[in-house]
């Protein structure tokens, strides 16, 4: 449904969201999507499956690439591309990021640490709802 894994699909319902309309048509960036969760609060951080569970906090608009003054000069550039700030989350120590081909990256604010949580918004948000693991940092560019 709409590129959300059905093990969150209660806990965004109980957030007001609604999936948007299946026309059939790809969205593999994930835009509709985006669209559909704007300015949506969900979860709540706690204990989660392998980790903590955390919040998120949806922007009305997401950012465009380089917009977030935060994320200047972050050191992963040559290995993701441009990334766009859509969401907090885990009580505004991580930013939740897209890049081009709607990858979805978490960078926790605290250890200034980036992590790829899947190939789409509904991955990372599996990830971060229910504290799956985010596996290994990626490494900063040489």
């Amino acid at each position: 449904m709409s590129g959300v894994p059905d093990s969150i699909v209660a806990l965004l319902r109980e957030a007001g969201w609604q999936a948007p309309p299946d026309d059939g048509a790809r969205d593999p960036a994930g835009e509709r999507l985006l669209a559909s969760l704007a300015g949506l609060s969900l979860g709540k951080t706690g204990a989660g499956r392998e980790t903590a569970a955390s919040d998120v906090a949806f922007y009305e608009r997401p950012c465009e690439p380089d917009e977030d003054e935060s994320l200047e000069g972050l050191p992963w550039r040559g290995r993701t591309g441009p990334l766009r700030a859509v969401a907090d989350a885990h009580h505004n120590h991580m930013i939740v990021l897209l890049d081009a081909a709607g990858a979805a990256y978490v960078y926790t604010v605290p250890d200034g640490k980036l992590y790829r949580l899947g190939a789409s918004l509904g991955e990372a948000l599996e990830r971060l709802l229910l504290g799956i693991g985010y596996g290994p940092a990626i490494d900063e560019d040489d």
